[in-house]
């Protein structure tokens, strides 16, 4: 992960939220700078996703900003067109549901 902040650019060698929980305890008045979300906000993941332990915090619901369908590509077992297909068309709808008047 590269920073870069107006006084230097530096490399740290973590994950990114490691590396950010890292960055603040080095430099605390970072804090104000940085916002802690929750997961669904910026990334939530299908309901059947394996692994997914509180589906109330990081499971996706119609209107989150992104649905992440991690693995799916990776796994020869998983088809991530059926996967993917009932969220698009979920979003879809929502869409020309609120939008009836205008498309």
């Amino acid at each position: 992960m590269w920073i870069t902040t107006q006084q230097s650019t530096f490399f740290h060698p973590f994950t990114f939220q490691l590396g950010i929980v890292n960055l603040i305890k080095a430099h605390p008045h970072w804090q104000d700078l940085i916002q802690i979300l929750p997961q669904r906000q910026m990334n939530s993941y299908p309901l059947q996703t394996p692994g997914l332990e509180d589906a109330e915090m990081s499971a996706w619901h119609q209107g989150d900003f992104i649905i992440h369908f991690a693995g799916c590509g990776d796994n020869p077992n998983r088809n991530c067109d059926e996967e993917m297909a009932p969220y698009i068309e979920s979003t879809v709808n929502a869409y020309y549901a609120s939008h009836k008047n205008t498309v």
